[in-house]
C-alpha cells in the first residue's frame, strides 16, 4: 500500500511539473523592450496603437456609453466631416426607441420612446438651441452632418443635467481641434440627381484642423454648401361619398355583380374626389463652423467655438381634382 502511494503522489508531481514551469517562467520574463542595461543611456519605449476609422467610431461608442453614468446611447463619426448619414436625425434613428418623422423624405424631428419632438430637448455642445416653429421641437435639417463629430440620446437624466425633457436630452458635438491631434483636412463634393425633377445639385464641404505647442493648443475651421430640388408626384382620394345602394345606382337601376346578377347590398362607399398633385420644393443650406481649443493642464481646457447654420426652403404645388359624386345623392 505504501508503495503504491508513492508511485501515484509521484505521477501527480510529473503532471503538474509542466504547468508550475509555464506559471514560473511567465511571472520572472519581461518584455525585451524593457530590458534596460544600467547606464546605457536607452529609454523604455511604449508603442501606442490608435485605433481609427468605422472600428474606433464603434469603440467610442461603447465607451462612451459603458462610462457614462446614466442611460445614454452614443453615436460617434468615423472621422472628421464623416458623420454616419446625410442628416443628424437619420443617424439618430439608428439607436433603440428613437424614431424619426420626415420632410419630404429627409429626416427632420425625432421621438423617444414614444414621446414626440415637443417632449425631447435637442442641444449643441451643452447649450440650448433655437426651433423654427417657436416651440421645443427641434428641426434636424438646419444642421449639417458634416459638421457634428458625435451625439448623445440621454434616456436616463441625472440631477446634473438640465431639467425640460421627457422623452431624452439629445446633445450633439461639433469639431474638437484637440480631440483630432495633428493635421486633419476633408473635402468632400457630391452631386445628386432627381430623375422627377430633372436637376442636378450640388453639395461642397471643407473642413480643416491642426493642433500645435505639443497638442495643447487647437484651431478648426469648417464650411458646408448644399442645394437640393425635389417632387413628388400624390394621388389618392378624399372626401369618400355615401351611396344609399337599396335605391340603385345614380340612373336608377338595380346594382350588379360582374355576372350581372342583381345585388342587395344597403351601402356603398366611393370617393368622392380623385385628386391629382404634384409638389416641387427647393432647399438651400450653409453651416460654417470654427473652434479653438487650449489645453494648459490635463485637468482645464478653455474652448471658443462658433456655429452659423442658414437653412431656406421654398416649395409650391399644383394639381387637379376629378369629382366622381352625383347630383342625385
Amino acid at each position: 500500500m505504501v508503495k503504491k502511494h508513492r508511485q501515484l503522489s509521484a505521477a501527480r508531481e510529473y503532471r503538474l511539473a509542466p504547468v508550475a514551469a509555464a506559471i514560473s517562467l511567465a511571472l520572472s520574463s519581461t518584455p525585451a523592450a524593457a530590458q534596460v542595461e544600467p547606464g546605457s543611456g536607452s529609454t523604455n519605449v511604449i508603442e501606442e496603437v490608435v485605433v481609427k476609422g468605422l472600428r474606433g467610431s464603434l469603440d467610442q461608442s461603447l465607451a462612451t456609453k459603458r462610462n457614462a453614468s446614466s442611460v445614454i446611447d452614443s453615436i460617434a463619426a468615423e472621422d472628421i466631416g464623416k458623420f454616419p448619414d446625410q442628416n443628424v436625425a437619420e443617424a439618430l434613428q439608428r439607436i433603440t426607441g428613437v424614431s424619426i418623422s420626415r420632410t419630404n423624405g429627409e429626416g427632420s424631428q425625432v421621438t423617444v420612446r414614444g414621446f414626440g419632438p415637443e417632449f425631447n430637448e435637442v442641444r449643441v455642445n451643452n447649450r440650448l438651441m433655437a426651433t423654427t416653429t417657436g416651440g421645443r421641437d427641434f428641426d434636424f435639417q438646419l444642421l449639417p452632418s458634416e459638421l457634428i463629430t458625435g451625439a448623445d440620446v440621454v434616456k436616463a437624466p441625472t440631477a446634473g443635467m438640465p431639467e425640460g425633457s421627457i422623452g431624452a436630452l439629445v446633445n450633439l458635438r461639433t469639431i474638437r481641434p484637440l480631440s483630432s491631434p495633428g493635421r486633419n483636412s476633408t473635402v468632400a463634393l457630391r452631386a445628386r440627381y432627381n430623375d422627377l425633377a430633372e436637376e442636378s445639385t450640388p453639395e461642397i464641404t471643407g473642413i480643416f484642423s491642426n493642433t500645435f505647442a505639443g497638442n495643447t493648443i487647437g484651431a478648426a475651421v469648417g464650411f458646408t454648401y448644399s442645394e437640393s430640388e425635389n417632387r413628388i408626384d400624390l394621388t389618392g382620394g378624399v372626401r369618400s361619398s355615401v351611396l344609399d345602394g337599396s335605391r340603385g345606382d345614380v340612373n336608377g337601376d338595380p346594382i350588379r355583380d360582374e355576372s350581372g346578377n342583381p345585388v342587395q347590398v344597403t351601402t356603398l362607399r366611393f370617393p368622392g374626389r380623385q385628386e391629382f398633385r404634384v409638389e416641387q420644393e427647393e432647399r438651400e443650406r450653409l453651416g460654417i463652423t470654427a473652434a479653438f481649443d487650449w489645453e494648459p493642464s490635463d485637468n482645464v481646457t478653455h474652448t471658443v467655438d462658433l456655429l452659423y447654420s442658414d437653412f431656406s426652403r421654398q416649395g409650391a404645388g399644383f394639381g387637379i381634382q376629378a369629382p366622381l359624386q352625383s347630383g342625385k345623392f
